[in-house]
Parts: structure tokens; C-alpha cells; sequence
């Protein structure tokens, strides 16, 4: 079937694996709609830290379009952040793999998630995620894909035809995968930027000092030796 470059849903790395169709075989199955062809493919991440076998499930309908979903490992990571909250990122896991046995339930999760940082990391809070997410995207200090794709989920699900749903954030509404993908893209692109880029900027910094502070101890250890050289043939010339 040829390589693929994908984030490996073992180790959440991007990575190139060479896919092979299992018995070179395709199963049909009759819809109204036309009929839908099933294969089945499997390779192996190519990163030396992971190196594990990935199995999907393919499909393809009359139309050409095409869905790939994971079977080995039954629920695929997606990109790993460190310094996130830890009761965040178990509900952001959990959004994850549920993502294609329940896209709604995984937009939910992922919107629970969406609320918690806009409260906790922006300060903001109103009755309504709808215009929570509104006040958020008007920030200045929030970059401009951010705020777009903000003012998107708000759109994902109707949020603004159905309060009921808006603050009742557990709620389950009907959406489609990409559509709980894309919010869980967007809650992706604000983790990076309210948690990871911050706790690395303040690695790098911290790094930086040490090296400042251990070039000017090494250039103070240097001098000292000359100096007491200087003092030393002054007392002799005296």
C-alpha cells in the first residue's frame, strides 16, 4: 500500500511506516448509499524508541472516499504535553480514545477540557461556554489561528442554537469526527501555547542562566590568579 507518514498511536511520534494490506484481500459490504470495501493493513513505527506493529482498518466507498481507523493499538495517542494540569490531561486522554468509537462523546470531553482553560489559564467565566470561548478569542495576547479556530468550535455542534447544551457542559451533542477532531486540534494549539511553549521558554531561560552564571564565575576564577600576580610584584618593587 506504500508509507505513510503519520503520529505513531503508540508513542505520539510522527514518524513514516511502510503499510502492507493483510491477505491481500477486500471484503464489500452493500449500503443504500452503494457499496463500502474493507482492508486491512499493518507496519511498524519506524521510530527506534517505539518500533511497535500498527494494524488499521481501511474503508473506501463508491465515491472514493476513504477512512482509516486503528485496530492495533485500539485507541491511538495523539501528541503528548508536558506540564498540563494532571486532571486535564486525563480528561484530554480520554477524549482521545474515544475519538472514533464515539466522536460526540469525544467533543464533550474535549469541550470540558476547553472550559477549564479558558477559566483557569485566561480568568474568564461566564454561564455560557458559548461566550466564554467568545471573550477568549477577543484577547489580544491570543494569536490569531488560535482565536479563529476558537470562534470554529463555537460553531461545532450548534452551541448557540442549544443553551441547554452549552451549560450543561457534560452534555453529549451530535457531531461529526472531523468535527471533534478539529476541537480537539484547537484544544491541542491552546495547550501548546498556555502550558508547553511557557514551561519551555522558562527551561531555556533557566538553562541559559546557568551557563551566564558559570562563564562568569570561570572568568573571575581567571583573574584572580593575575591580579594576585600584580599585587605580589608591586610588594616587591616597594
Amino acid at each position: 500500500m506504500g508509507s505513510e507518514s503519520i503520529l505513531c498511536p503508540h508513542c505520539a511520534v510522527g514518524t513514516a511506516v511502510e503499510f502492507d494490506m493483510l491477505g491481500a484481500q477486500y471484503m464489500y459490504i452493500k449500503r443504500d448509499g452503494g457499496k463500502e470495501r474493507y482492508s486491512i493493513s499493518h507496519g511498524y513505527c519506524q521510530n527506534p524508541a517505539c518500533g511497535r506493529l500498527v494494524i488499521r482498518l481501511n474503508k473506501e466507498t463508491d465515491s472514493g472516499a476513504y477512512t482509516a481507523r486503528y485496530v492495533v493499538p485500539l485507541h491511538g495517542r495523539r501528541a503528548k504535553f508536558d506540564g498540563i494540569p494532571p486532571g486535564l490531561a486525563d480528561d484530554y486522554e480520554q477524549a482521545c480514545a474515544v475519538l472514533d468509537t464515539s466522536p460526540a462523546a469525544s467533543a464533550a470531553l474535549a469541550r470540558r477540557c476547553l472550559q477549564r482553560v479558558i477559566r483557569e489559564h485566561f480568568g474568564i467565566k461566564e454561564p455560557r461556554l458559548y461566550d466564554e470561548i467568545k471573550k477568549a478569542s477577543e484577547l489580544a495576547a491570543l494569536p490569531r489561528y488560535l482565536a479563529d479556530g476558537l470562534e470554529r468550535v463555537r460553531e461545532i455542534g450548534n452551541l448557540a442554537a442549544h443553551p441547554a447544551h452549552d451549560t450543561r457542559i457534560g452534555v453529549i451533542v451530535d457531531v461529526e469526527r472531523e468535527e471533534a477532531e478539529w476541537t480537539l486540534e484547537i484544544l491541542e494549539s491552546l495547550f501548546k501555547h498556555c502550558y508547553v511553549d511557557p514551561s519551555e521558554y522558562e527551561r531555556r531561560t533557566s538553562k541559559l542562566r546557568e551557563k551566564l552564571d558559570r562563564t562568569r564565575a570561570d572568568s573571575k576564577n581567571s583573574q584572580a590568579p593575575a591580579e594576585e600576580a600584580v599585587l605580589q610584584n608591586r610588594a616587591s618593587q616597594a
